[in-house]
């Protein structure tokens, strides 16, 4: 009797489990926060001062927003510490 109990509480809770997922568009991944640097461009136009908070070392770093290519080839503005290289995001454990 426990088992069939158990068993039956454990078929619902995976049931339950995909009937979520299919109702959050079937994403299993989260939506990536922009990095600092593009963020710091987001209201902004090229040549412009800007100014934001390095992940990792918590580094302020002021610069010129500047165009450059995202990982997905879209053409973002970015803040640039020389003003001429575009930043590219420091690799993450969990990121390959």
């Amino acid at each position: 009797m426990k088992k069939s109990l158990l068993s039956s509480l454990l078929v619902f809770g995976v049931l339950l489990s995909f009937s979520a997922f299919a109702e959050e568009g079937n994403n299993p991944l989260p939506k990536r926060e922009k990095p600092n640097f593009i963020k710091a461009c987001a209201s902004s136009q090229e040549n412009a001062s800007c100014s934001y908070t390095r992940r990792g070392d918590g580094t302020l770093v002021k610069g010129t927003c500047i165009k450059g290519k995202n990982p997905r080839g879209q053409e973002v503005l970015g803040c640039s510490e020389d003003g001429k290289t575009f930043p590219v995001p420091p690799k993450t454990a969990n990121r390959k």
